[in-house]
């Protein structure tokens, strides 16, 4: 009803994340029944009745008209269109990612390869730009469908030296492809911090990292990673983002992920990726603030004497 088109038709997801709602296909006099049958207590939220709420109408008005006049079988059948959307915007989601991969580079500039964009189904190339803008911006609520086609079209027409403005971003269309950056977007912080052993203060990113050979006791709030000690040799620093950038996180076995990939997988706004603070070995990310843990980041007791211990203190 309000044209949010297949994510709308998704509905309610039973499994989203670390969340589950195992009760979602039941109705709500089975549920009921079951409590007063077992002697549960429960809740009754009486703002669940109140029609003044679209949600509320629909529920206690729409759905039993249209089940009464028209097809008695709506809700269930209803509940079958969720699921079968659900899989295919699953799908497509994943597509899209595999897609915005393919085609866009983020380096010092993001860059997007203008004639492979071209070559793709009018859904694929759309959906990307609804997955670019997010990506940047960290929300589609000002992207409107009407920008999305305008957007298509004149990357489309892919006319050299032309420039396009939608809702934030700039973008422009060179001889490389189409240069993408968000109006006042801060500037990154050029420094690399190159770290020592000891305590390693970094004002500009809220940051105390600690190295040393014998294990502390830390808090829960700090990160600690175990590392080989031949990393201090090696070079320890933080730093922000480069290109060839890869982590190995736990759960897969050492294997490793480029940075590009994590940073999409996680949803993290372009715009931030430039500032994010990244304890690094060379091009092995260890640590990055929101990213996921690595296979370094423990706080077990190692039997083994060639480590060092890293203590990071995000203020």
């Amino acid at each position: 009803m309000r044209g949010s088109g297949i994510a709308g038709l998704v509905g309610i997801k039973p499994l989203d994340g670390d969340l589950f709602r195992p009760l979602l296909k039941l109705t709500k006099v089975a549920i009921e029944n079951f409590a007063k049958a077992n002697k549960v207590p429960y809740n009754d939220d009486i703002s669940n009745d109140d029609t003044y709420f679209l949600r509320n109408k629909i529920r206690h008005q729409l759905i039993p008209q249209l089940a009464g006049d028209y097809n008695c079988a709506i809700v269930n059948q209803l509940a079958q269109l969720s699921d079968i959307v659900r899989l295919e915007s699953d799908y497509l989601a994943a597509d899209t990612v595999a897609f915005f991969d393919e085609v866009v580079t983020c380096g010092d500039e993001v860059i997007l390869d203008v004639d492979l964009y071209k070559q793709a189904h009018t859904a694929r190339r759309r959906r990307l730009i609804r997955h670019l803008y997010k990506a940047f911006t960290g929300s589609n609520y000002n992207l409107a469908y009407k920008h999305v086609v305008m957007l298509d079209a004149w990357l489309q027409d892919g006319v050299i030296n032309s420039r396009q403005t939608l809702a934030g971003l700039n973008l422009l269309i060179d001889r490389n492809g189409v240069n993408i950056t968000l109006e006042n977007a801060k500037k990154h912080r050029p420094d690399r911090r190159q770290l020592t052993e000891g305590v390693n203060t970094l004002a500009a990113y809220h940051l105390t990292i600690m190295i040393s050979e014998i294990e502390q006791i830390a808090c829960g709030s700090i990160a600690v990673l175990t590392v080989p000690s031949d990393f201090k040799s090696r070079g320890l620093a933080i730093r922000n983002r480069q290109a060839g950038d890869f982590v190995r996180l736990k759960g897969l076995k050492g294997k490793r992920k480029s940075l590009k990939k994590l940073l999409n997988e996680q949803s993290i706004a372009i715009a931030e990726r430039a500032n994010l603070p990244l304890l690094a070995c060379g091009s092995e990310i260890l640590w990055g603030k929101r990213l996921r843990k690595t296979i370094y980041q423990t706080a077990a007791v190692s039997k083994n004497n060639d480590v060092c211990y890293i203590y990071i203190d995000d203020m």
